[in-house]
């Protein structure tokens, strides 16, 4: 009988010669029932989310009567904060409430956390067309190369295998450099940044 609790889940550890390393921090989409419970408003902007500029009992604010407001606890913001927002209409006010607009353009959705559940194992497309035992899916790496890298950056995989790294760092803007014992895992693996430089030049033109 079965005596440990399943395996299911992968760690990425990541190493750095100093302090100076890239981290890009990356935001997940919005949840559909979270878009249409929290942006329920609109104005000639657009649907906007509501966010307190009062001060809750748990903290000291800033103390200033504002538009006849004195709350309790203060405001979040310093006053010439607050008028310039309400002076952008960027205040939305209730009955002694106030709450900054967060427009829908402006939200990036949840900031990344370490568990990542929004990306399962390789769609039926890449199935279909998998050249490699252990291909990974090009979302999960494409993932890893927004967050450690930028634009212009070199991605070099020293065990490239199908190239699934070097495609997804090609299609992001990043210098591909890859490796492999296998001779067969390089010719598949040029073939398919081949495939992905001559797309993109395509797009160009």
């Amino acid at each position: 009988m079965k005596k440990s609790l399943g395996n299911v889940s992968d760690y990425i550890y990541y190493y750095s010669k100093s302090n100076t390393y890239t981290f890009n921090l990356l935001h997940t989409p919005h949840d559909e029932v979270y878009l249409a419970n929290s942006f329920s408003n609109e104005d000639e902007r657009g649907p906007y989310a509501l966010a307190p500029v009062i001060q809750e009992k748990s903290r000291r604010g800033h103390f200033y009567e504002y538009n006849g407001v004195i709350p309790p606890y203060g405001w979040r913001v310093k006053e010439e904060t607050l008028t310039a927002l309400d002076a952008d209409g960027r205040i939305h006010w209730g009955t002694n409430r106030a709450y900054k607009k967060v427009y829908l353009e402006e939200a990036k959705g949840a900031a990344l956390q370490n568990i990542w559940s929004d990306i399962h194992n390789i769609t039926r497309t890449e199935v279909d067309n998998r050249k490699y035992p252990t291909q990974k899916p090009i979302k999960l790496l494409e993932r890893i190369i927004e967050l450690a890298s930028n634009e212009g950056d070199v991605v070099y995989d020293p065990f490239c295998g199908s190239g699934t790294t070097l495609v997804a760092a090609t299609k992001l803007g990043r210098i591909a450099m890859g490796s492999d014992i296998s001779a067969e895992a390089v010719e598949i693996a040029r073939h398919r940044i081949e495939g992905v430089a001559a797309s993109q030049q395509e797009k160009l033109f």
